[in-house]
C-alpha cells in the first residue's frame, strides 16, 4: 500500500494516445485521491533514456530487471531494489504467421512504480537499447489500466472497465 496515503484512481476520461517505439495505444486518464480526498492530477513527463542506466522515480537502475527485484516469476505487483511496489506487465510481440509463432519471443513492457503519491512508467521494448520513462503519469495505456485495476494495483471512480 503507498506509504503517503495517496491512491492512484482512473477518472473515468481517455488520455492521448501512446507513441513509444514500434508501438501506439489508447489510453485512460488517472488522478491522485490524497488523505483529505483532495485529488491531485498528475503532469506526466516523458524522457527516453538508454536501457543500460536509466533514472526512474528519483533512482538510478542498471537493468529494467531491477525493477522486478522480488517477485515471484509471474507476479503482477512486485518489488524493485528499493523495496518500492512495482506493478509489471508484458505483452508479446504480434504474430502474423507461423514463423512468427514459432520465433517470435520478443515482448513490450511495462513497469509501474508507485512512490510518494506518483506513479512513474518505465515502459522498454525487447531488443530496443533504451526506455522510455514517464515521471508522474497522467494517461495509462488501456490494456494496462484493465489489468491493475484486477491486481488491485490503481481504483476505479466508477465502473469503467
Amino acid at each position: 500500500m503507498e506509504r503517503s496515503g495517496a491512491v492512484p484512481r482512473l477518472t473515468g476520461e481517455s488520455g492521448g494516445r501512446t507513441n513509444f517505439p514500434l508501438r501506439s495505444e489508447s489510453t485512460l486518464r488517472i488522478e491522485w485521491v490524497l488523505e483529505d480526498g483532495k485529488t491531485r492530477k498528475p503532469h506526466g513527463l516523458t524522457t527516453v533514456q538508454p536501457a543500460c542506466c536509466f533514472i526512474a522515480a528519483g533512482r538510478i537502475y542498471p537493468s529494467t530487471k531491477l525493477l522486478q527485484y522480488k517477485s515471484k516469476e509471474y507476479d503482477a505487483v512486485c518489488k524493485d531494489i528499493y523495496g518500492r511496489e512495482v506493478y509489471c506487465y508484458s505483452e508479446r510481440f504480434p504474430c502474423f504467421d507461423s514463423y512468427d509463432a514459432l520465433y517470435e519471443t520478443r515482448c513490450y513492457r511495462w513497469y509501474f512504480i508507485k512512490h510518494g503519491g506518483k506513479l512513474t512508467r518505465v515502459y522498454c521494448t525487447d531488443g530496443i537499447p533504451t526506455v522510455s520513462v514517464t515521471e508522474d503519469v497522467r494517461d495509462i495505456e488501456t490494456g494496462c489500466a484493465k489489468r491493475m485495476l484486477k491486481h488491485g494495483f490503481i481504483e476505479n471512480k466508477e465502473e469503467l472497465l
